[in-house]
């Protein structure tokens, strides 16, 4: 019967889905309930789902009514039920206190009434509540619970939250009786809301008891009893009148049912149609209004409802209609097939506006008929019956299904929707072809019945074995022999007792029966019938005798049927013979007579006298039909007499007295009380021993085994134990000998022992499970003490004896000790060298006394020499020592360093005689302890004196009396220096004498630590003074030597140059030291948390991280210790870190390595496990948050992040926990139903502070965590024409700010130009972290010329330069002059340019490439293995059109010589054409022309021309300046504009000022903004440019008009649709291939051709799984299956923190994805395992659009 309701309840069925398993928010209202309630009571929790996510009440009534009218199919579980009602999921007292609350919302939805429920102290214990007294403590509240006398909120919260999950019982209510809360508003502030009332004394405000609990729910508007005041918390009442507007339909339902109960099915049918026209009229205001809300004139119920002024619209007519047919169809009222169907589609000339309409098709007679109620009402142009069962052909000229001629004037049109398609199949769409007639006006055929019975007799047949199956044959005798009708059209139906019980028959027309075991006893019927006549009104019938057989017989005694052997005969009577309620009579039916096998013929029954009967065996009661009778044959009851079990009392015992385990069973006889009956008792097995056993098996087996069974049993015997009575050595132990400190090995001893029995046993051999025990002289241990005999104990059996061994001294041996010296010497350094390390296994017993040489700081030889002595805890008897206890070794060497320094100049006016002074610190030698002294001094005649070394100090002075030099004298003044452990050093200091003067010049040293930076000059600035006279001296200083950024120490030389160089000396040197101490950092290797067994997550901590531009080349690798994997506990420093290379050098940095800490929590077998990403102890940004999960993954995850213990009352998990204040603890443990709770994990995670930057000279840590170093693209080089240059960073969220060319640093907004050659720099913010690392890219702008002709032309200017857009910080607002830099030789760059002059002429530039100038472009192109040829045309003013052409030879030049593609640049448009293209093209034709036109709508034109001839077929990519956005698409245009098609691959550039455009061959494009917006993906969504790119390219469509869903899962069927419209929907017809996807489905077309080209392989066996989610790593395999599987060089994964839960199948794509940036991923994670969203689908597919590899 289901399928004649589908109809009608496909909405409501569907609706059950639509109701969210969670939407409940929370709010909460301190304060206190009523004081009738209790001494104190709280309000808290107020649930109000989220209505936008549920159905509105009108609707969820309506499916309440259907629900109650429909209440007949509540067997049916397809139907209304709940297939996992969320109930089922709740704990115990939460689930009790749902199902009161879903028995009371049933009641009011029901009858109405108050909308509250309470429960009191005395329901507590039935809900399952133990606990309602709670303390302070308990509640984890400190100080007092009530305050001034309310109790506190905090409080509220607390005591609610022990005793039940509210929220949970709530959102399960509505998920589970969405229909029952039709009542319920959803809109309101709040929507149920609990409360708690409870007891306290004023002494203890500290304790609190709570007496009852209530939930109230609101009330809808709408629902509400007058004078309730809805939104508030107030008592809520519902209508009692609306739910009895229910009952009320229900009944007049019900009685126009019963009215035409015993009425044709015809006259039912019409009898429908009359009484709902009745009842209601057509309501044309909501009909006719677009506004008029959904409601009462839809529904059935307000046809029934007996309100004559009730209106309804169509489809409460056929709803009606429909319904009255359904519940006919439920009670079996039809006589016939009667099914009647909802259709919905279009209606032209009826009742209302022209449109939507519904109305029944109807299947009587086999055939489908046309009922439309709405247009056979009073005053309806099909009243009142010809729309009525109407049929006719189908209309195939118009876009209508049926037309009917109404009457002369009128005509009404149907059409059929798509959605009443599911019917075509059935048929149910094909009416008959004409109206249908009523055959209650057919006369009956006059006649009889008259029949032909084989073998039997006249209208009577015995049904039995030899006639079941004849065939009987009935024909009809027309009265008068006038035959009216033909016989061959006359047709026959067979019942059998009565037309209730229709039979099948054969023949042509149905003459003919063939009769069956069933007709026993029945009267045959049979009707003749013939078209246009009524059936026969007498019909022929034939008796059927009744076989014995078909009755069933019952014996006296409760039908007793077997009996126990007793020796006495038995022969049971006949109690009952009965059929179907009919019993027989003996003597007058039937007789009886008993029967028993015959004796030598097992297969003959005989009759059996009075002394038969009493042995066992089987036996009859047979009764025989009487003579005459209605019965036939004869039938019988077998019964048996069985074997009897004798009693054999007390079995036991009878020998031997004494069983020990090793008594033969053959040796035991048993014997039993009672032997009435005879036979002999026996043990079952009498081979071997008794052993172990503490009971015996047995049979007994009686004499007269015909009629007895043996009994088998057990019996209990007492086994006395055996015991050992004696030990003796056999073997003695192998090893009696034992060196000091060995442990006594008892292999090889073997006892022999006797037992209490008088057995004695084999041999018994020592091993481990043999039970033989030592004793050791008071050590068990197996210490066998001090050198001496030793006694050992040997035990066994509670038997001892003695045996002995002998302890000799252990021998110390340091043969194998060695010092290991290195062949290759030190060089000083002053820091200490190992020279020599010890090698070899030293005895634990010997400590070093001591030792010397082997190691050393200062220059010098060494020898290594190391003296042992016994540990003087030890007994020195015990032991025997070497004769030398000391190990000497070779030689090693520590050899002088070299000290450096530098040569110093310095000026000197001639008549300046002052002494100068010179600290020796200014020639660079920085070793300490050093002496110096002059040497030979040339110019010695210049000087006053020989120079002198005093402190550190060298001092000279010029002699009085120089003439003004000419040119410079100089005098040279060698200087020595000296110190332990160096290598003397000499250097030289110059005195010019000169002629001017010479300011003073001081210098101090300079140190900093490494940040990354070089020094500058103006770091240098205050460490440098220069004065004359005491005066200051201007000047500028500048660095003759490259000043350094790596952390040593450095002496470098400076130049001052005054500014007055008429007064002052120029070009003065001096030398300045500069220290740069390495920077200190640490890198912590994290801790980690792991299930005994599992894998822990290895990370490190860098602090305070590295310095601005320098990063790992080598990460730190983390180590952990597997073998504390397996251990339960926590390991300190069993996770390492070590090894890291940084970019700059290790030099730079002080790395100090720190190990982490491993808790390893046990592992129960089938236990939930649960982890978090990031990793525990990670420090987060602001906006940072944490991802739980389990596994299974489907396990339920409670936590808490306040630090409390969390419990099934806790917060469920469902999305990414943000991290809260400036530490956050998440506690949290997972359940799943069959496994072990997960024990209770901890997260802990504090918040990044930021730091101050690094400053000089007092450094500070930076900020722990760094944003990522920008990437600059293309990252610098030589470029051609313009330079499009693009930055991106991996860190979410971050704010780029760029610079070019040393300009201020502006924000980056997008790809910016270059005109000219510069360096453009960047660095990178993000909220929460520090500043990247500034990184650069240096470009130059390159021009090609052509080697000159004899008279060449000037090289022509750019006068053509794109505009420079405002909105792009750091370029310029006027563009620069172009440059010519030095051409360089043979450069490695991308492209390869030509620029020739063009020709305009009005609008329309023009520009020829010769052939000569392609070949040098392609031999530049070889040479720097170029990627792509440029003609790039100089163009003077705007134009509209450009033309360029070049020789096809020069093309094919291309195309055969290099792999370069072709790109034309022109201010219009940048037209690419590919290697493999121009290949093609290079043999079409003498000359290649590529054009780009602007047309006045926006649109342009490109294409390639031939000889004049448009290439349609040759793929092209155009870049085409343009405003743009991500919705904005390219579509193909016609020549009068028309659209021909969407370039779904289109996309706009990151600038939006391009649109890329891949087209197939030339064509117009035209730019739309096609995006879609939608109210749940708002401007300010993420996901909002990729819904918008997602729509308007065609990819995606929302799920609704004004719905996207963007968190809605993505299927793997959604997915094959959206590659195949990405493709063009080339044509696929489905060829199967996967037994999941039919070739209806909507997606079969797209999984064909996903197939084909291999984008999917489904998942196994044939499996496509079109419905299921797709996760990301398949979605991004599918996408890298699109492209072809391209090479990826290397893994881009090793930043992402679940890099490793990537699919080793989807690794390879998901490197893909991340390296072209498809994905990007989330707070560093990938989530591979995780269901991609549809926002995230549409985010990934803007992402790959736009990467530029379509």
């Amino acid at each position: 019967m289901k399928k004649r309701f589908l109809s009608m309840l496909l909405a409501v069925a569907m609706a059950l889905t639509i109701v969210p398993s969670t939407a409940i928010a929370m709010a909460v209202e301190p304060g206190t309930y009523p004081a009738q309630k209790s001494l104190g009571a709280g309000v808290t929790e107020n649930y109000v789902p989220d209505a936008d996510l549920l159905p509105d009440n009108d609707e969820l009534f309506a499916g309440y009514v259907e629900k109650e009218l429909y209440g007949f199919l509540m067997d049916d579980p397809d139907f209304f039920g709940v297939e996992n009602p969320a109930g089922n999921n709740l704990t115990t007292t939460d689930k009790n206190i749902y199902e009161k609350l879903k028995t009371f919302v049933t009641e009011v939805a029901t009858n109405g009434g108050s909308t509250e429920k309470s429960f009191t102290e005395t329901e507590f214990k039935e809900l399952g509540i133990a606990k309602t007294t709670f303390t302070n403590a308990e509640l984890e509240i400190t100080g007092n619970l009530i305050v001034d006398g309310k109790v506190t909120q905090e409080t509220l919260d607390a005591v609610l939250g022990k005793i039940c999950n509210q929220k949970a019982i709530v959102n399960a209510l509505l998920v589970d009786c969405p229909y029952e809360l039709y009542w319920y508003n959803k809109t309101a502030s709040g929507g149920c809301r609990t409360s708690v009332a409870f007891t306290y004394s004023p002494e203890n405000l500290q304790s609190l008891t709570v007496t009852e609990i209530s939930f109230a729910f609101m009330a809808s508007q709408d629902y509400a009893a007058a004078g309730t005041e809805t939104g508030k918390y107030n008592p809520q009442m519902v209508d009692t009148a609306i739910p009895a507007k229910v009952t009320t339909a229900k009944n007049t339902a019900s009685n126009i049912v019963e009215k035409y109960k015993e009425a044709s099915d015809y006259d039912k049918l019409k009898g429908y149609l009359k009484e709902i026209c009745d009842l209601v009229e057509y309501n044309h205001t909501a009909a006719d209004s677009e506004n008029y809300p959904y409601g009462d004139p839809w529904q059935l119920i307000w046809v029934f409802d007996n309100d004559t002024e009730t209106k309804v619209v169509c489809e409460g007519y056929a709803k009606a209609f429909q319904y009255l047919c359904d519940l006919t169809n439920a009670q079996n009222l039809f006589s016939g097939d009667v099914d009647c169907y909802i259709i919905s589609g279009e209606m032209a000339g009826g009742t209302g506006s022209a449109g939507g309409h519904m109305w029944n098709h109807v299947k009587i007679g086999g055939k489908y008929y046309l009922v439309d109620v709405t247009n056979c009402d009073t005053g309806s142009s099909g009243a009142p019956d010809k729309l009525f069962l109407i049929g006719g052909q189908k209309n195939t000229s118009t876009t209508y299904d049926y037309i009917f001629n109404l009457d002369n004037s009128n005509t009404i049109s149907f059409k059929f929707d798509e959605g009443a398609n599911l019917w075509e199949d059935a048929g149910v769409l094909n009416l008959a072809t004409e109206k249908y007639e009523d055959p209650n006006n057919y006369p009956a055929l006059p006649g009889v019945v008259s029949f032909t019975i084989p073998g039997g007799e006249s209208g009577a047949l015995t049904i039995d074995k030899a006639n079941v199956g004849q065939t009987v044959t009935a024909q009809f005798d027309f009265d008068g022999g006038n035959e009216e009708v033909a016989p061959a059209k006359i047709t026959y139906k067979w019942y059998r007792n009565n037309k209730n019980t229709p039979l099948t028959s054969s023949g042509t027309n149905g003459e003919e029966y063939k009769v069956t075991a069933k007709d026993a006893g029945a009267t045959l019927l049979v009707y003749a019938s013939a078209q246009h006549y009524k059936d026969c009104e007498t019909p022929g019938e034939i008796k059927i005798r009744t076989p014995l057989s078909d009755f069933t017989i019952t014996l006296s005694d409760n039908n007793k049927t077997q009996f126990t052997y007793d020796g006495q005969a038995h022969k049971p009577e006949v109690q009952t013979v009965t059929k179907d309620n009919h019993s027989l009579t003996a003597d007058e039916h039937y007789t009886v007579s008993w029967k028993m096998r015959e004796s030598g013929n097992e297969q003959n029954w005989v009759a059996f006298d009075s002394s038969g009967g009493a042995n066992v065996g089987v036996y009859r009661v047979y009764i025989t039909a009487v003579d005459g009778s209605d019965y036939s044959g004869e039938a019988y009851v077998q019964y048996e007499i069985v074997k009897a079990t004798p009693e054999l009392g007390t079995v036991s015992v009878a020998e031997p007295t004494t069983i020990y385990a090793t008594t033969q069973l053959s040796a035991i006889k048993l014997t039993h009380t009672n032997t009435s009956v005879g036979g002999t008792l026996t043990l079952k097995n009498t081979e071997g021993t008794v052993g172990q056993a503490t009971e015996l098996a047995y049979t007994f087996t009686p004499t007269d085994a015909n009629n007895y069974n043996s009994v088998d049993g057990k019996v209990t015997i007492t086994v006395t134990e055996r015991a050992v009575a004696s030990i003796a050595i056999d073997t003695q132990p192998t090893k009696d000998t034992y060196e000091y400190g060995k442990k006594f090995d008892p292999a090889g001893l073997v006892l022999s022992v006797t037992y209490n029995d008088s057995t004695t046993s084999e041999k018994l051999a020592w091993s481990k499970n043999s039970g033989i025990t030592f004793s050791l002289e008071g050590n068990s241990e197996g210490d066998l003490g001090d050198v001496g005999s030793k006694n050992i104990t040997i035990s066994y059996g509670g038997k001892s004896i003695t045996t002995s061994v002998t302890v000799t001294a252990k021998v110390l041996d340091l043969s194998k000790v060695k010092w290991n010296v290195p062949t290759e010497k030190y060089t000083y350094n002053g820091k200490e060298h190992t020279g020599a390390t010890l090698t070899g296994e030293i005895p634990s017993e010997l400590v070093e006394k001591e030792r010397s040489g082997d190691k050393g700081t200062n220059a010098g030889e060494y020898t290594p020499s190391v003296t042992f002595e016994l540990n003087s805890a030890l007994t020195a008897s015990n032991y025997i020592l070497p004769e030398d206890l000391t190990v000497t070794g070779t030689q090693w060497e520590i050899i002088p360093g070299t000290m450096s320094g530098k040569d110093i100049t310095r000026n000197v006016k001639y008549n300046d005689t002052t002494t100068k002074e010179i600290n020796l610190s200014e020639f660079g030698i920085t070793v300490t302890g050093i002496t110096a002294e002059v040497g030979s001094v040339t110019g010695l005649e210049n000087l006053a004196g020989t120079p002198t070394i005093t402190d550190g100090t060298l001092s000279y002075a010029l002699k009085d009396g120089l003439s003004e030099p000419t040119e410079a004298t100089t005098v040279t003044i060698p200087v020595t220096f000296k110190a332990t452990n160096y290598t003397d050093c000499t250097v030289t200091l110059t005195v010019n004498v000169v002629s001017k003067n010479v300011p003073d010049i001081t210098v101090n040293d300079y140190t900093k630590t490494y940040n990354g930076s070089a020094v500058t000059m103006d770091d240098l600035k205050d460490r440098l003074t220069v004065t004359f006279a005491g005066n200051p001296v201007e000047g500028e200083w500048t660095a003759a030597d490259t000043l350094p950024t790596n952390a040593g120490q450095y002496t470098c030389n400076l130049t001052f140059s005054p500014t007055d160089k008429g007064t002052y000396q120029d070009d003065l040197v001096r030398v300045i030291n500069i220290t740069i101490n390495p920077m200190e950092i640490t890198v912590k290797a994290n801790d980690a948390e792991i299930v005994q067994n599992g894998t822990p997550n290895l990370g490190y901590t860098v602090t305070p991280g590295l310095a601005i531009g320098d990063n790992w080349t080598t990460e730190p690798a983390v180590n952990g210790d597997t073998t504390k994997y397996g251990t339960v506990g926590t390991h300190e420093g069993a996770i390492t870190v070590s090894g890291g290379v940084v970019s700059s050098g290790n030099g730079n940095y002080n790395i100090t390595y720190q190990p982490g800490k491993l808790v390893v929590t046990p592992k129960i077998e089938g236990q939930v496990t649960i982890s978090a990403n990031p990793a525990s102890g990670t420090a987060l940004p602001e906006n940072g948050t944490v991802t739980l999960s389990s596994n299974p993954a489907d396990a339920t995850i409670y936590y808490t992040t306040d630090g409390t213990a969390p419990n099934a009352s806790s917060p469920v998990y469902s999305d990414p926990i943000p991290m809260a204040g400036d530490e956050m603890v998440i506690k949290a443990f997972a359940v799943k139903a069959g496994m072990t709770d997960s024990a209770v994990a901890t997260f802990t995670y504090t918040k990044q502070t930021p730091q101050p930057p690094v400053v000089d000279p007092e450094p500070q840590p930076p900020v722990p965590v760094q944003t990522a170093t920008p990437v600059i693209t293309p990252a610098g080089g030589v470029f051609y024409g313009t330079q499009q240059v693009a930055i991106t960073c991996a860190t979410p969220d971050a704010s780029i700010y760029y610079s070019v060319d040393g300009s201020a640093y502006s924000l980056y907004n997008g790809a910016f130009a270059l005109y000219n050659s510069a360096t453009v720099k960047a660095y990178a913010t993000a909220p929460g972290m520090t500043a990247s690392n500034e990184t650069s890219a240096s470009f130059t702008r390159y021009t090609y010329t052509p080697a000159p002709d004899p008279e060449p032309d000037p090289e022509p200017d750019d006068t053509y330069e794109p505009p420079v857009s405002s909105s792009r910080p750091g370029a310029s607002t006027q563009p620069a002059q172009p440059t010519t830099p030095t051409q360089p030789t043979t450069p490695t760059v991308p492209e390869v340019t030509a620029r020739p002059e063009a020709t305009v002429d009005g609008g329309t530039a023009s520009a020829a490439v010769p052939a000569e100038t392609v070949e040098k472009l392609v031999e530049q192109a070889v040479t720097g293995s170029s990627s792509t040829v440029v003609i790039a045309p100089v163009i003077g003013g705007d134009v509209t059109k450009t033309e360029v052409k070049l020789p096809a030879s020069a093309v094919s030049t291309i195309a055969s010589q290099t792999n370069a593609e072709l790109k034309v640049a022109t201010p219009v448009a940048d037209v690419t054409i590919s290697n493999d293209s121009l290949a093609g093209l290079g043999n079409q034709g003498a000359e290649i022309a590529v054009t780009a036109e602007k047309s006045e709508d926006g649109g342009v034109d490109v294409a390639v021309v031939v000889d004049g001839q448009r290439m349609e077929n040759v793929p092209i990519k155009a870049a085409i300046p343009t405003p743009c956005g991500p919705g904005t698409v390219a579509k193909i245009v016609d020549a009068n504009g028309n659209v021909i098609s969407t370039v779904r691959k289109s996309s706009a550039s990151g600038d939006g000022q391009t649109m890329n455009v891949p087209l197939d061959g030339s064509a117009k494009v035209v730019f739309v903004d096609g995006g879609k917006s939608f109210p749940d993906v708002p401007e300010t969504n993420w996901a909002a440019d990729a819904v918008a790119f997602a729509s308007s390219h065609e990819l995606m469509n929302g799920v609704s008009e004004s719905s996207f869903s963007p968190s809605a899962p993505m299927t793997r069927g959604m997915l094959a649709v959206v590659l195949h419209n990405l493709e063009g929907n080339p044509g696929a017809s489905y060829k199967g291939g996967f037994s999941d996807v039919t070739g209806s489905a909507w997606y079969a077309g797209a999984v064909q051709w996903a197939s084909e080209k291999k984008v999917v392989t489904g998942l196994s066996d044939g499996v496509f799984a079109p419905d299921s989610p797709i996760t990301r790593e398949q979605l991004v395999v599918m996408l890298y299956r699109y492209m072809g599987e391209p090479a990826v060089s290397g893994s881009s994964l090793g930043r992402f923190s679940d890099s490793g839960n990537v699919s080793g199948w989807a690794s390879q794509a998901m490197s893909w994805a991340v390296a072209n940036g498809v994905v990007n991923g989330s707070n560093g994670a990938l989530n591979p395992q995780g269901s991609a969203t549809r926002a995230e689908v549409a985010q990934m597919l803007m992402n790959f659009v736009s990467s530029g590899m379509l």
